[in-house]
C-alpha cells in the first residue's frame, strides 16, 4: 500500500473554513437534516481545533465533494449520528471514468509523491483487467461520486504493473513458494493483493470500510477460474487501527519490511506484510 496519511510532508492544502460553511448549511437546513449537517459541521470543528493535517484535508474533502456535486445541500443527513449504515450506501464497480474521483481521495489520503502521476494512473490502474475496484456512493447521488473505495490487484501482471519489484519479490518468497500458489504467469489469479481501502473520514466507523473490502475480495475470488488461494496487503506499522481493522476480517501477519514507508524528515516507517490464506495448508 502506498505512503501512510501520518507521513504526509508539511505544508499541504488547508480548509479551515470548512466548519462554518457546514454550519451555515446546517442554519439553512431544516429538520433531521439540519440535526444532522450540524452534527458534522461540530465533528469537523472539533478536529480543526485539535489541529493537525489529517483533520483539515478531511474538511477540504467534504468542501470539494460538496462542490463537485454542483448542489447547495448533499446528502449530508447521511452523516449523522443517526445516519446510514453501511448498507445503506451503493457498492458500484469503478471505471476510468472514476480515475478524477480516485485521485482525489488519494491527494486527501497520501503523500502526493506516492501517486505522482495522478489521474493517468488511475485511470490506467481502473482500465487494467487484472483489477477489482469497488467504490461506495452516496445514496440517490445522480453523480455516483466515489465516497471510499477499494482496490484489489488479482493477477501477477497487475502486481508487475501496480506495485515496486521489491514487494511483488516478497509475494513471492512469503507466499506463492512457502505455500505452493501458482504464480508462473502474467495472468494468474490464484494471489490477489489489496492495494488499498479508505473512505471519506466522516463515513468511518459505520462497517462501510469492511462492506467495501469483502465485496472486493469476492469479486476477485469470483473471477479467479481456479479460487483464489491468498490475499496478501501491507500495512504502516504504526497504523494500529488498520492492523485490528484487517485481523478482524482474517489477515494475519507474515513479515515486517523495514524502511519501506517515509517519515517526517529522515524518519521511517517499517511495512508490515499480512495475508488472508484461503485454501492453502497452514502449518
Amino acid at each position: 500500500m502506498p505512503v501512510a496519511p501520518a507521513a504526509c510532508p508539511r505544508g499541504r492544502r488547508r480548509a479551515p473554513g470548512a466548519a462554518a460553511a457546514l454550519a451555515a448549511l446546517a442554519a439553512a437546513a431544516g429538520g433531521p437534516a439540519a440535526a444532522a449537517a450540524s452534527a458534522l459541521a461540530a465533528g469537523v470543528a472539533r478536529r480543526q481545533r485539535r489541529g493537525g493535517p489529517a483533520a483539515r484535508r478531511r474538511a477540504s474533502l467534504v468542501e470539494k465533494l460538496r462542490k463537485k456535486a454542483d448542489r447547495e445541500k448533499p446528502a449530508l443527513r447521511d452523516f449523522g449520528a443517526a445516519g446510514a449504515a453501511a448498507g445503506d450506501f451503493d457498492l458500484l464497480d469503478m471505471t476510468p471514468s472514476d480515475a478524477a474521483d480516485m485521485n482525489d481521495l488519494q491527494l486527501e489520503w497520501f503523500p502526493e509523491e506516492s501517486y505522482p502521476d495522478g489521474v493517468p494512473w488511475c485511470e490506467r490502474l481502473l482500465a487494467h483487467d487484472g483489477v477489482v475496484a469497488i467504490k461506495a456512493c452516496l445514496p440517490d447521488d445522480p453523480q455516483r461520486m466515489a465516497m471510499g473505495f477499494a482496490v484489489v490487484l488479482c493477477t501477477r501482471g497487475a502486481m508487475e504493473d501496480f506495485l515496486m519489484k521489491p514487494t511483488v519479490d516478497t509475494l513471492r518468497q512469503e507466499l506463492t513458494c512457502k505455500y505452493y500458489i501458482p504464480f508462473d504467469a502474467p495472468s494468474r489469479r490464484e494471489l490477489g493483493y489489496v492495494l488499498s481501502v479508505g473512505l471519506v473520514g466522516e463515513l468511518r466507523g459505520r462497517g462501510l470500510a469492511a462492506a467495501l473490502l469483502r465485496r472486493a475480495l469476492g469479486e476477485a475470488q469470483a473471477r479467479a477460474p481456479e479460487g483464489v488461494r491468498a490475499f496478501a496487503l501491507d500495512v504502516a506499522d504504526y497504523n494500529a487501527a488498520a492492523v485490528r481493522y484487517y485481523e478482524r476480517e482474517g489477515f494475519r501477519f507474515v513479515k515486517e519490511q523495514p524502511d519501506t514507508y517515509a517519515g517526517d524528515g529522515r524518519r521511517t516507517h517499517s511495512a508490515n506484510l499480512y495475508a488472508k490464506l484461503v485454501d492453502v495448508p497452514q502449518g
